[in-house]
């Protein structure tokens, strides 16, 4: 069988797939931290940070495999003791696939308890839990393709068992994650989360909803100085769900271009496991970061791969001193 046939055929039934073990990825995954795990809610220095994602799965097939998604977090309050706090944060994840319009849409609140082992936070460890409202519907039923309709050219009987109505559920998910700084600002982090952790029913058949299966999320990153003006920023993912596994290598050097104002340009390489080469570039401008990624798919599918772009900045909103005046008297 030619590539092409198998192509033909692994596109039409996508829609098939993604009724049950499917979800979502991305290749920058760490600029979408609380869709990775609720413990990175509000893990960083500063009043409140927001920021977004777009990621452009085989962009030329008219943009029929898009996942935007958009979040804000914050440090709100401390804890139980003086290096404790607490993170809160909400985030929207979207997902269309297929000809058919599959849509996934989640709306969910995350908090996260990070508890610093000494005083000067150098390393800490963070807990998580979220819990997100989401919805399930297809735009266009006639246009879903399955395998049999495909081989024997005629509309698949499964067509008239798809639902026409939104499916709604909720599901939880919780993580945990380790913190420990590097010299020079620098860092490194591991943690894992858990998604769908009570099995929610999703499916948009109308014989039964499929339960979805509980995914795991395993990742580590670092950010190291190893020379003046230049850091190493190694990353890795991995994931399981109903079986299927997503693993991601990735490694980027940057350069700063002005330490005082946090300048500093990245680019690297990555290679998700049996699937594509990524091709990583970014910048950070102070308190603001830029990604790009663009993947080569490099499988016997060979589709033209995914482009995603992502932008946060973190806000420093300072408290006003209050002035306490001392008024002198002189001496007479």
């Amino acid at each position: 069988m030619t590539n092409k046939i198998i192509f033909s055929l692994v596109m039409a039934v996508s829609f098939q797939w993604s009724l049950s073990a499917q979800d979502v990825h991305f290749t920058r995954f760490y600029d979408a931290p609380t869709t990775l795990s609720p413990a990175k809610t509000g893990d960083y220095l500063g009043t409140f940070r927001a920021g977004g994602i777009m990621r452009d799965q085989n962009y030329n097939l008219s943009h029929i495999y898009l996942t935007p998604a958009g979040y804000v977090d914050a440090p709100i309050i401390r804890g139980f003791r003086q290096n404790h706090w607490v993170g809160v944060g909400l985030t929207f994840l979207m997902d269309r696939a297929g000809a058919a319009g599959l849509k996934n849409a989640s709306f969910g609140a995350s908090a996260a308890y990070h508890i610093g082992f000494n005083k000067k936070m150098t390393s800490y460890l963070s807990v998580g839990i979220s819990y997100a409202l989401a919805a399930r519907s297809i735009a266009d039923r006639e246009k879903a393709i399955f395998e049999d309709g495909l081989i024997n050219s005629i509309p698949s009987v499964d067509i008239d068992n798809i639902n026409d109505q939104k499916v709604n559920y909720g599901f939880f998910s919780g993580g945990a994650q380790y913190t420990a700084a590097l010299p020079n600002d620098g860092n490194i982090k591991a943690g894992f989360a858990m998604l769908y952790l009570n099995r929610p029913r999703n499916g948009i058949l109308k014989t039964g909803g499929i339960r979805l299966p509980i995914r795991t999320n395993v990742y580590a990153t670092a950010d190291a100085s190893v020379a003046d003006r230049i850091d190493i920023l190694p990353a890795l993912y991995f994931a399981t769900m109903a079986g299927q596994r997503d693993m991601a290598l990735q490694f980027q050097g940057g350069y700063r271009l002005n330490p005082r104002k946090g300048q500093r340009v990245m680019a690297g390489l990555g290679y998700r496991f049996g699937d594509a080469i990524q091709v990583l570039a970014g910048m950070d401008i102070k308190n603001t970061r830029i990604g790009l990624a663009y993947d080569i798919t490099v499988n016997d599918i060979r589709p033209t791969g995914a482009l995603e772009i992502s932008v946060s900045h973190i806000f420093m909103i300072y408290k006003k001193p209050k002035d306490n005046p001392v008024i002198l008297c002189p001496r007479i």
